[in-house]
């Protein structure tokens, strides 16, 4: 991370109410094929197990040759752990065990980490939101366009709309939304409430098609919020998306609310 963007994080982290941080604690979850998934989680401060709580599951952005074992803990620390503080969820970050969160490696030990998640807190079912930054965003896409029943809102950030799998080499066979036309929208998608972040001033994923798409939603009776940030933000700024990030709790909390 650059000078420049550790200086504006720590400036964002001081406009933010002075609550305890969520302790991040790595950890790795044994699969049923003898593989790890290493992951990264935030318990909120004060869980005793006595109540349930909102679980966010939080999937990283993209990398180059190699992927640091810290990689997920990281993205907790610098956006979605100081942005999302006041939900006082439990905040789980895998390590993106391929190329993309759509391939079924990933797919599987997702779903695994997740179960297993439920099994070890107490969470509120109502309560549960799938959000991501660039690679992550399109992750994000996915989970709720596939597994709508896990999830009751999404906010992706800084990423276009996926809603296909790629094979487990990673070639290119995912649906994406492009300038030349539009994807079939999923049932489940168009019930999930959307939150969707992009920044105008991204140089690597044009606001366009991100604009369009949620356009569709809404026109097909979606329930989407758009953020178009205008505040001279580029694709890999992502601790800029801080206040931006945390502006969706109180939306959040609304449409928890509003679903019980």
């Amino acid at each position: 991370m650059g000078f420049l963007a550790v200086v504006t994080l720590i400036a964002i982290l001081m406009t933010q109410p002075p609550l305890p941080a969520a302790p991040i604690q790595r950890d790795m979850l044994t699969l049923d094929d003898g593989s790890g998934l290493r992951y990264a989680i935030a318990v909120p401060e004060g869980y005793d197990g006595t109540r349930p709580v909102p679980l966010v599951l939080a999937l990283h952005f993209g990398w180059g040759e190699a992927l640091p074992s810290n990689y997920s803990a990281v993205f907790l620390e610098i956006l979605v752990e100081p942005a999302l503080r006041d939900l006082g969820a439990i905040i789980v970050a895998p390590l993106c065990p391929a190329r993309s969160w759509s391939q079924p490696a990933s797919e599987r030990a997702v779903l695994a980490l997740l179960e297993h998640v439920r099994a070890t807190y107490r969470i509120d079912d109502d309560r549960t939101l799938v959000t991501g930054f660039s690679l992550g965003g399109m992750g994000t896409w996915y989970w709720a366009s596939n597994h709508p029943e896990l999830f009751t809102a999404a906010v992706p950030m800084a990423s276009v709309p996926m809603i296909a799998q790629v094979d487990e080499s990673g070639s290119e066979t995912v649906r994406r939304y492009v300038e030349a036309g539009g994807i079939d929208w999923p049932d489940g998608l168009i019930e999930m409430p959307m939150y969707v972040m992009h920044s105008v001033d991204d140089e690597l994923i044009p606001i366009a098609p991100v604009q369009r798409a949620t356009a569709e939603l809404r026109e097909l009776g979606a329930n989407v919020e758009f953020l178009a940030i205008d505040a001279g933000i580029g694709h890999h700024e992502t601790p800029r998306y801080v206040p931006y990030l945390a502006r969706a709790v109180p939306w959040l909390q609304e449409i928890w609310e509003e679903g019980r």
